[in-house]
């Protein structure tokens, strides 16, 4: 059995939810918490807000369509990389802001919207990629 100090990264993403998704609307609901932990980091309470409307959104709908281990391997190498890039970012008790122009807005939101891509459904990828795909306008606070 992994453990979180031989397996790295098991801090950040919930890897075990992953590995036992049997359906989509379970592998949606690990990455939109995954980025929504991240962008919560930075953003303004109502872009974050918005994330997580979406996400709350498809995740109910989502209906019980079993994924393929293809799906559930795309999300784990999707979770994986995403992890790489935003995941070392140092996880403080009290939140680091940045300000309105820091480019940790754009980073983490491409980083977001290609593991929403690489392992979400596609329903996840329309309505949430689709408020990440405004990137940029995140509105740090």
């Amino acid at each position: 059995m992994w453990t979180s100090e031989g397996f790295p990264g098991s801090q950040h993403v919930p890897w075990q939810l992953l590995i036992r998704a049997r359906y989509l609307q379970e592998i949606d609901a690990v990455i939109a918490a995954s980025i929504i932990d991240q962008v919560a980091r930075f953003a303004s309470e109502r872009a974050t807000e918005r994330l997580v409307l979406e996400a709350d959104k498809v995740v109910r709908e989502g209906g019980g369509t079993e994924a393929s281990r293809e799906q559930v391997f795309a999300a784990l190498a999707a979770a994986a990389d995403y992890d790489e890039r935003c995941g070392s970012y140092p996880h403080h008790v009290v939140p680091i802001h940045f300000g309105p122009s820091s480019p940790m807005v754009g980073i983490v939101a491409e980083h977001a919207l290609a593991f929403v891509r690489a392992g979400g459904s596609s329903t996840l990828q329309e309505a949430f990629g689709g408020v990440l795909a405004e990137g940029g306008r995140l509105e740090a606070a």
